[in-house]
């Protein structure tokens, strides 16, 4: 995965609003989650829950191998991020695509 382009896209989510930060906040949320992005420095047990999920609700998942989220969104402790936004969504998915 071209991450770098990858987060250029998370960035243009996270101006608009459009970043679900979190687990709790992935499964509680009203908004269509059309993406997950997770850190590889997550627990184990973390991403287990997290792709369990995420095959539940038939979202795709992308793991962060290069860096981490929260270097990149200048958080603390950020693990998990969810993209709202259809679009921006397709563009990650088909990023992740060219590198398979």
């Amino acid at each position: 995965m071209n991450e770098k382009k990858v987060f250029s896209y998370v960035n243009f989510a996270v101006r608009a609003g459009n970043v679900v930060y979190g687990i709790d906040n992935l499964k509680t949320t009203k908004h269509i989650v059309y993406c997950v992005l997770l850190c590889n420095t997550a627990s184990p047990n973390m991403q287990k829950m997290v792709t369990n999920y995420c095959k539940q609700q038939n979202i795709p998942c992308y793991t962060v191998v290069d860096s981490t989220i929260d270097g990149y969104l200048h958080t603390k402790n950020c693990k998990l991020i969810g993209i709202t936004n259809k679009d921006l969504s397709q563009q990650i998915i088909y990023l992740n695509s060219l590198e398979e």
